[in-house]
């Protein structure tokens, strides 16, 4: 009998120790701060030039607004868009930050920037209009609105959606570009939605996104089926998807459409460059009116011989999205890593070495 009772005594203590064992490993990430399911998202200011105020001076005449900075690592890429009032969506692709707004997609030692244009017809008059955050009148002030209502952020089951919007400018269409970044996915989902917001129609509505780069590309591929062809310079067309791949990173991107809109391309052989226009066919918006069109970006290891699948969302899944505003409050500067600094002298030195630039 006390056999039995030491041997039932064990076993019970053996489940307990084992409900605790799975209770710790559950709630380890809360107790670390981190979370092995969710993106990273951090939202910051970065003060771009500020001379303070010296009194009996003008010197604070001089100062320049803040970014309001946010960036989401899902594990494999980061999608990173900076706000800074007025500025429209610039080409962040060089090594220091553009006094402009910007979105940019990289993934180590690979970086394209998100810029936008809207064409429209009014009174048959064409104009064009560039994406811009928050009002141009306040392009050259200090002012900081657009970056204190934050950044409009959706939770969906395997990731985060960003929205970034031309709220504020002086565009008579309302841009809203949706960004769908899950948690370890090479691409990104992006959604172009565009509303007349004034109260007439308007006509040849078209909104244009332009991706570019130069030198450094060894390959390219164009497909309108489900397997790419390869494309060399000088080259122009219109295809269902484009890759560009470069040896000397080991890295590239791939562009697909999916719904609503056209994609057509540019090889330039003289500067080793391309350029990808993504647009929607020109439409007609009433007083209220709107469309869609959707497209991939993703990032790829080697050249392609097949188009990458790509997960969407419906426009009605994307219309029930519900959005809250993430503050960027705590002010960082630009990191500088000791260990990995270019002075002049080790530029000298190497100019006859074979360079990389993406």
């Amino acid at each position: 009998m006390k056999s039995n009772y030491f041997l039932i005594q064990q076993i019970k203590a053996k489940a307990i120790l084992l409900v605790f064992v799975i209770v710790f490993l559950n709630t380890l990430p809360l107790l670390t701060g981190c979370s092995t399911d969710k993106n990273t998202i951090e939202a910051y200011r970065v003060t771009w030039w500020h001379v303070p105020n010296i009194e009996g001076s003008k010197t604070g005449n001089f100062g320049r607004p803040d970014f309001g900075v946010i960036n989401i690592d899902n594990g494999e890429l980061n999608l990173r868009h900076a706000i800074l009032e007025g500025r429209d969506l610039g080409d962040y692709t060089l090594p220091y930050w553009p006094i402009r707004s910007f979105v940019s997609i990289f993934s180590k030692p690979i970086e394209i920037a998100h810029r936008c244009t809207l064409t429209v017809n009014t009174d048959n008059k064409t104009e064009t209009f560039l994406f811009r955050t928050g009002d141009p009148s306040l392009t050259h002030s200090v002012s900081f609105k657009r970056g204190e209502e934050g950044f409009e952020l959706a939770r969906i089951k395997d990731g985060d959606v960003l929205k970034v919007t031309n709220r504020g400018s002086d565009s008579p269409v309302l841009m809203e570009h949706f960004f769908i970044v899950e948690k370890g996915r090479r691409n990104i989902p992006i959604y172009i939605k565009a509303t007349n917001i004034t109260d007439k129609k308007i006509e040849d509505v078209e909104v244009g996104i332009t991706y570019s780069q130069d030198f450094n590309w060894s390959s390219f591929g164009v497909s309108d089926s489900e397997n790419y062809q390869q494309a060399a310079a000088p080259m122009i067309g219109n295809a269902k998807a484009f890759y560009a791949f470069s040896s000397g990173m080991e890295s590239g991107l791939e562009f697909q459409v999916n719904k609503g809109c056209e994609l057509s391309y540019q090889l330039n052989e003289e500067f080793n460059a391309w350029e990808v226009s993504i647009k929607n066919t020109p439409a007609s918006l009433e007083p209220g009116g709107s469309f869609i069109f959707t497209y991939n970006l993703a990032v790829i290891d080697e050249p392609l011989e097949e188009i990458t699948l790509a997960r969407y969302i419906s426009d009605i899944e994307l219309e029930e999205l519900e959005f809250a505003s993430k503050i960027p409050v705590e002010t960082r500067t630009a990191p500088i890593d000791l260990d990995n600094r270019v002075t002049i002298q080790d530029v000298i030195e190497a100019l006859e070495e074979p360079k990389v630039r993406g």
